[in-house]
């Protein structure tokens, strides 16, 4: 069974690694709720088991989106494109008329590969 993420641009090293893993009572989500059949929605606690079946203890909500977004700016990426790939919303007039989707989709993968590499030993 394919587990739902949500549809939204994921990176494809984190995609190809959240599919490997067994999918909990044959729900299509990563996390299922433990009541009824929708997604687990409690997320400090989501995050909290994350870090413990990791080894990531000391990794705060916060750290996450900061590493992912110092990774970005280590690969080149505008500030503009970085805002986008956290969800932070355009600023500036022009800004809200720039369509990034295949760009954002583009700079997800790389940080997120340029991150799985990191990681590898």
């Amino acid at each position: 069974m394919t587990m739902n993420l949500c549809g939204r641009s994921n990176g494809r090293s984190a995609l190809d690694l959240l599919t490997t893993l067994p999918v909990p009572g044959g729900s299509p989500f990563l996390f299922p709720a433990d009541q009824g059949d929708g997604p687990f929605t409690a997320a400090p606690d989501t995050l909290r088991r994350l870090r413990a079946v990791a080894g990531l203890i000391d990794v705060t909500p916060h750290m996450l989106p900061h590493t992912f977004a110092s990774v970005a700016g280590d690969l080149g990426f505008s500030d503009l494109t970085i805002g986008a790939l956290l969800g932070r919303a355009a600023r500036g007039i022009t800004q809200g008329y720039v369509h990034i989707d295949a760009a954002q989709r583009r700079a997800a993968n790389r940080v997120a590969e340029d991150i799985a590499n990191r990681l590898e030993p």
